[in-house]
């Protein structure tokens, strides 16, 4: 799941992508604040919470500019987020069903 990210359109017309790999979830959204110019948020979580349910004190987070690489460095980000914590991810991981 690390390897296939949406473009940029995706995220410019109001879209969030979500998934998880081996334990991670993950989502990138853009963020439109009232003042100040869109930027690309990303979060990475444990399984098998879904984003509403997590606890956003666990969550990892990071902002990026809202162009190509603002979203090359967001998915950068996300595999670096699932390499540092491999053992994090790993512990919670629930296989998928047959």
């Amino acid at each position: 799941m690390l390897d296939a990210f949406p473009r940029l359109l995706f995220f410019q017309k109001k879209n969030a992508f979500t998934g998880d790999h081996m334990g991670m979830r993950m989502r990138i959204a853009m963020i439109k604040p009232e003042e100040g110019d869109s930027f690309l948020k990303a979060w990475a979580w444990d399984e098998p919470l879904c984003f509403d349910a997590s606890d956003p004190e666990t969550r990892l987070t990071a902002e990026f500019s809202l162009d190509e690489e603002g979203l090359v460095a967001a998915c950068n980000w996300l595999r670096a987020q699932y390499a540092e914590n491999e053992t994090r991810w790993s512990a919670n991981y629930t296989k998928p069903r047959t």
